[in-house]
Formats: C-alpha cells, structure tokens, sequence
C-alpha cells in the first residue's frame, strides 16, 4: 500500500503495520536491551567529570625573591592542574616577551582524565627592563595547539616588579685629605642602604680602587608606589690619590650604577694659602703626583716620590716683598727621576714652573723674582 507524507515524498510501511499490528524488534537486540542501554549512557554521563571542567591552580615565584631590571632571573611556577598532563622535557617550554608579558609556553601537554596532576616548570627569564610585567602560561600539546576540553589556553598567574632604576651623583674630583659623599637615588620605595667598603685594589677600568655602596631591593613581587627615592651616603673616605669607582650595587652584588672619582694629592697652600703647589714625578715605567711627605709649614714643603717615606724634593716660597718686592721660590733635589712643580698665584692666576728631565740630577733653583708682590 502506498502512503502520502507531508513532504510529498514516497514511502512504504510494512504491511503488517497497515493491518494495526505492533512494529517487530530486531531478532538480535530486544528493545528493553535499548532502554536499559540508553540509561545506563545518561548516569555515566551525569557523573564523571568532564575534560571540559577542567581547572588549572599554579602559582610563580622568583629566584632571586627581588628581581631587579637589567638581570636575568628565574621563574619558577608550581600547582596542580586537572585534566592536563604536561610534559616533564624542558625543550617543550620556552619564554616569549611581548608587551610587557612573560609568557612561558608549555607544550607537550596531554589531557588527563579525570585526576589532577602536579605541575612544576623553571624557566630563565631575562633581562628585561624596569616596570610590571605581566606572567601567562599557554598550556598546548604536542603540536603546539590548544588542547580539547582542556583549560583555558592563556592562564594569567599575576605581575611582577622589575625595580629599579638607579643613579648616582657627586663630585668628580676630590683631595686626599678631605672626605667626599654622593646622592644616589632610584625609583623605589623600599630602600635599604648597606655598609660602604672601601677597596684599594686595581679595578678592571683601570680605576685605583673601588667604594661599593650596596642598596639591596627590598620590595615585595607587586609593583610598590612608583616613587623617588634619595638618599645620602655621608662622608666617604678621605680616599689616597688616586682614581676611584664608586658603585652601586644590588642585593645581589650587581652592579646597578658608577660614578668615577679622581682624588687628587691634597694641595700644599703656602704664604698664607696664596700659593698653591703642586708636583708630580715621571720616569719610563710609570708616572704620579708627588705627595707632601710631611705637614707643609707657612713657607716650606718636602714632597715624596713613590712611597711617603722617600723624601725626593723640599720647596719654599718666601716672602721677599720687603726686599725687591717679590715672593721668592727655591727648590732643590736629592733625584735624577725626571719631575714637574707648578706653583699657582691663587691672587694673580699667574703661574711658576719648573720642569726637570729624567736622568737629569736636579740643580738647585733660586728665583728670587718669582711672583711680584702686588
């Protein structure tokens, strides 16, 4: 018998259906084996959980505890996750930066189904400069792709502080007998300014010696108030002639700012403080300053080379305005090192200069018309 659906189509019920007889099952399947089957799909399905609940609980800390902007430092992320499985290989992570955001990407990752998995992940990160940056972790799979059901690909974990940006100022040249002090100041809240050391040893710039001032980051993973931090150092030294580096360094020992310092002998003023005096020594394997070897008096001075106690040249100047109404300079010399006096008229500006050549025994020198009086 033919029969006419609603869509016009053709089609052909079994004939025992047209009688009002009841549709025959398969031989092979009962129907109740359908029912109870179709059950059974639907409990399973309202009880285990699914891949797509999956839930990732990881957090970051750092190694150091206190980055700081310019270094390299690690990052070490730890939790659990559930329904993702990652690889234990270290080639299947890698670090991106972009935009202010440390992403680790971890690949290799499968889903678990249903237990939850530990999770741990060192990473080298760095150096990036000062500011916050934010952590992410991509969770992928072999390939590299999202994995199916499994968490969210991009898990932000929080931000991080990169502290801090430091200078330093101060003088550029100074005397070995006077103490010198420097500012120093960084974007940062948290300062705590350690002890100061004084090292009098070459340095690798070639400097005579190193003041290390340690101004370790104490400030906590978030991002503090950016503010300007100041601070003082107080008097450093007197430090020995000489060049010198005075650093800043962090917690960590790294060096975060340089400020270079000459220290010059500390010049002999005689007359008065009218005349300043200064000298220096040379010969084919090195060159200095001359330093006073003992405290100059009103007209006289005794300078050393080499070490304080080789006493190599005694200077005087005298006062001789009564006589021929000029101040009067004499030398004289117990060396054939080749050496240089400048004698500077801090009044006038006018300058008196005495030069004697290497190998050459230093004559005596009277100048009874040095500078004039007036």
């Amino acid at each position: 018998m033919r029969s006419v659906q609603n869509d016009g189509g053709p089609s052909y019920a079994p004939e025992s259906q047209s009688r009002g007889e009841r549709p025959i099952s398969p031989p092979w399947c009962p129907g109740l084996f359908f029912r109870a089957l179709c059950c059974l799909v639907c409990l399973t399905a309202m009880i285990a959980p699914s891949p797509a609940q999956a839930q990732v609980n990881l957090q970051f800390v750092t190694e150091p505890p206190s980055p700081v902007a310019g270094h390299p430092f690690r990052l070490v992320i730890a939790g659990t996750a559930v329904a993702f499985q990652a690889s234990d290989h270290k080639e299947d992570r890698s670090v991106v930066i972009e935009d202010e955001t440390i992403r680790v990407i971890q690949k290799g990752g499968v889903l678990g189904f249903p237990s939850e998995e530990p999770y741990l992940a060192s990473v080298e990160v760095g150096p990036l400069s000062q500011g916050t940056w934010n952590v992410v972790v991509d969770l992928l799979d072999e390939d590299g792709s999202n994995l199916p059901f499994a968490p969210k690909a991009a898990v932000e974990l929080g931000a991080i502080f990169l502290g801090a940006s430091y200078r330093i100022e101060g003088p550029e040249v100074g005397y070995s007998s006077t103490a010198v002090s420097f500012t120093i100041s960084r974007v940062d809240n948290c300062p705590s300014l350690g002890e100061i050391t004084v090292t009098h040893e070459p340095a690798e710039n070639g400097a005579d010696g190193t003041v290390t001032i340690p101004w370790d980051n104490g400030c906590p993973i978030l991002p503090p108030p950016p503010e300007l931090e100041v601070l003082e150092t107080g008097p450093i030294g007197p430090l020995p002639a000489g060049r010198w580096n005075i650093d800043v360094v962090d917690g960590r020992g790294h060096l975060q700012a340089r400020s270079e310092l000459e220290v010059l002998p500390t010049p002999v003023l005689l007359q008065g403080d009218r005349f300043r005096v200064e000298a220096a020594w040379f010969n084919n394997l090195a060159a200095d300053d001359a330093f006073p070897a003992t405290a100059p008096t009103n007209d006289s001075a005794l300078y050393a080379f080499f070490t304080p106690g080789n006493w190599e040249v005694m200077l005087k100047v005298l006062d001789g305005c009564a006589i021929n109404d000029f101040y009067w300079v004499f030398t004289a010399a117990n060396t054939n090192q080749g050496y240089d006096i400048l004698i500077t008229d801090t009044v006038t500006g006018e300058e008196w200069t005495y030069h004697n050549p290497l190998g050459t025994t230093a004559p005596a020198v009277t100048d009874t018309q040095a500078f004039p009086c007036g």
